[in-house]
Parts: structure tokens; sequence; C-alpha cells
């Protein structure tokens, strides 16, 4: 099984704000999101770190919009 994180291990780690994050992944579809039903708690991979990481750096550098940074991050 490989190791999962938190939303707020994820939003500390890459230093955005926790609401940020859980609104970000509640609108859109993220490539190492596991996102089940309602009350279950989302697990993030390594990859899935990564894949945000890239998709914040991106928005806050050029001023991409974040649905169009997604696609190209995945």
């Amino acid at each position: 099984m490989t190791r999962a994180y938190t939303i707020a291990t994820a939003a500390l780690a890459l230093e955005v704000p926790l609401k940020w994050l859980d609104n970000l992944l509640s609108h859109h579809k993220v490539a190492g999101v596991q996102q089940e039903r309602q009350g279950i708690a989302r697990r993030l991979t390594i990859d899935g770190l990564l894949v945000l990481g890239v998709i914040i750096r991106i928005n806050k550098e050029l001023g991409i919009p974040l649905a169009r940074v997604i696609e190209m991050a995945e």
C-alpha cells in the first residue's frame, strides 16, 4: 500500500492555506488525489503532492487560471 498524506499535511508542505487547497480539490479532479464519498477524508499520494506543487507554482508565477494549469500539470 502506498503512503497517503492528508490535506492538512499537503497544505503545510505546499505553503498554501488549508481552505484554499480544500476548495481546489472540491472543484477540480487532480491526479494522485484519492477522493471517495462525502465524509471520507481525501488522501494524496506523493505523485499528487508533486502535481499540486506544479499547479501552485505555475498558477502563482504565470497567473494562468487553475483549470488550465491542472490540465497542463497532468
